[in-house]
């Protein structure tokens, strides 16, 4: 069972930059009415000039975030009544810093954005989308779902938990019409990891990152084939190989190197 090639209305939560960016370029160069949401009003409202500029479609800006339950609970209503054909959910936030050093509050957020908005986003429009009796939902996890990740912790944690997830929900909704995919890209030329504290000038984060315009091109073609899990890039899928090849103990050494600052090496 594969999803309608024709895909109508989309819903991109966190487009503001991106891989959320690249997708909704993607879905509007498919012909579809983008909704676009995220915090940055001007930035949405920019990419929404940009994309309907090239001939396509202008995509909804809908600003909100996703951490406020009024924001939340209004998108919500609006989703359950009239579910969009492709649902994406790839509003996220990262954290690297050594487990014990990182606070409370930051790893709760963290958990909020990257795992249980997605979870109850999910729900809402999945329910809806079954009554109708299609759609398809990809929510965006990453490549640290299969790794452990040093300094990365709770990252590698929630985006484990949402792939399980929604490989387990795909189970479920698949009879009814209604397909989820994970996309699980890798390290990605993108303003998350220039925000964060990564090593972007070292020699592993500029051979390995991707093009946001790849990733999202890969996740909506797995998509429209009703594939379960998108793993972007052959870089990605050769790790994955020599993940049964390779002892596990230099697995965890290279991600340290990727993911840890010196200054964090041995907190």
């Amino acid at each position: 069972m594969t999803m309608r090639n024709t895909i109508r209305r989309a819903v991109v939560t966190g487009a503001s930059s991106g891989i959320g960016e690249a997708l909704a370029w993607e879905l509007a160069r498919r012909g579809a009415t983008v909704e676009i949401v995220a915090r940055r009003k001007t930035r949405l409202e920019k990419l929404a000039d940009a994309i309907h500029a090239r001939g396509l479609p202008r995509p909804i800006v809908r600003v909100a975030d996703l951490l406020n339950e009024v924001d939340l609970a209004t998108l919500e209503g609006t989703w359950s009544e009239n579910p969009p054909d492709v649902f994406v959910n790839n509003a996220g936030v990262g954290m690297n810093r050594p487990f014990l050093s990182s606070d409370l509050e930051s790893m709760e957020r963290l958990i909020t954005l990257d795992l249980e908005v997605p979870m109850r986003l999910s729900r809402t429009v999945g329910g809806a989308m079954v009554e109708r009796g299609w759609g398809a939902i990809l929510n965006v996890a990453s490549i640290a779902a299969f790794f452990p990740t040093p300094c990365h912790a709770v990252y590698s944690a929630a985006k484990t938990a949402l792939l399980l997830f929604s490989e387990s929900l795909d189970l479920e909704l698949r009879p009814s019409g209604v397909t989820v995919t994970t996309l699980c890209p890798g390290l990605t030329n993108t303003e998350f990891f220039e925000a964060g504290d990564y090593l972007t000038d070292s020699l592993v984060y500029r051979m390995s990152r991707d093009d946001p315009k790849d990733v999202a091109r890969a996740g909506i073609k797995g998509l429209l084939k009703g594939r379960v899990v998108v793993v972007p890039g052959i870089k990605l899928k050769v790790l994955l190989a020599l993940q049964r090849l390779i002892p596990h103990r230099w697995l965890v050494a290279a991600a340290g190197k990727a993911m840890c600052t010196e200054s964090h090496r041995g907190l």
